[in-house]
């Protein structure tokens, strides 16, 4: 993250928990991974990021589907 204070606002904006994550939250995740409830989990991807990457992917699907709109009214 930048060191400007809009560029720390920003990027919480797009944090649904509006802060960032605590060392110890992001340990806990490793933590469990390499505990026995985490043993059958493989080849995944586990975000710890405040629910930042589903905004992400959501902000993202109604961009495309405004775009898909634009195009079938020009068509």
């Amino acid at each position: 993250m930048g060191s400007h204070p809009d560029d720390r606002a920003r990027a919480l904006a797009r944090v649904p928990l509006r802060r960032m994550a605590r060392a110890a939250e992001v340990a806990e995740a490793a933590m469990f991974l390499t505990s026995p409830g985490g043993r059958f989990i493989t080849g995944h991807v586990l975000p710890v990021d405040g629910g930042s990457s589903a905004t992400f992917l959501e902000e993202n699907a109604n961009s495309n589907l405004a775009e898909d709109e634009q195009t079938i009214q020009v068509s």
